[in-house]
């Protein structure tokens, strides 16, 4: 678990990530990085099982965030 990258994560204000389970999904997503942010490879299937979200959702919140992030500074 990389505790920078889970607090990064909280830090991002609810203007640029208003989705609750997108932020659900992201926080996630952070506790399988390691402390510089990088390699988190969960599956859409233990995201599912993490945030107890359908996997169709997680996929669809993992795609919506990535084409986000090409208008953004945030990594993950």
């Amino acid at each position: 678990m990389s505790v920078q990258a889970m607090s990064w994560a909280l830090q991002i204000a609810k203007a640029d990530l208003s989705d609750s389970s997108a932020r659900h999904v992201l926080l996630c997503l952070a506790n399988y990085a390691s402390a510089d942010g990088r390699g988190t490879f969960p599956s859409a299937n233990r995201l599912s099982e993490d945030t107890g979200l359908p996997e169709r959702t997680v996929r669809y919140k993992l795609k919506d965030r990535k084409s986000k992030r090409l208008n953004s500074s945030h990594r993950l």
